[in-house]
């Protein structure tokens, strides 16, 4: 049987690929959805119950809803705009008003630097002179 150009083998459903050779036609089965999004997850937070608590207490300490004035300035076509501190550079109110995260912040930072040094320290020091203490010894002396 021919069809335009394509020329349908005998006996065979489709185009007749290598695909319909070893895999004949599928039997789908039916879907059974048993999925039940209204059900609370199970897990325990019994771990984590202080981290979670010291985050919520600090974040209700920032007043995330009142910014400064002067910062921030609403136009007439309801777009915001840089106000006139941020283009006097004057950072200070900010800061004041959001000293827990700036301080949040900067303790971050010092962290991020400080455990990569302590990591290599640990590596190059400790683990060295507990391995071979004898190696160590001599080269102190």
């Amino acid at each position: 049987m021919e069809m335009g150009s394509f020329k349908w083998h005998i006996g065979s459903e489709g185009h007749d690929t290598t695909h319909e050779k070893h895999y004949p036609n599928a039997r789908f089965s039916q879907c059974r959805s048993e999925t039940h999004y209204d059900k609370e997850p199970d897990f325990s937070v019994l771990a984590l119950r202080p981290i979670f608590h010291l985050m919520h207490t600090m974040f209700d300490k920032l007043h995330w809803t009142e910014l400064p004035s002067g910062y921030i300035q609403v136009n007439y076509d309801m777009s915001f705009a840089l106000g006139p501190k941020v283009l006097r550079n004057d950072w200070n109110e900010l800061l004041a008003h959001y000293w827990l995260a700036f301080l949040g912040v900067v303790f971050m930072i010092i962290l991020i630097i400080i455990t990569p040094l302590i990591g290599v320290l640990y590596c190059c020091f400790l683990c060295c002179c507990r391995r071979c203490p004898q190696e160590c010894e001599a080269g102190s002396q």
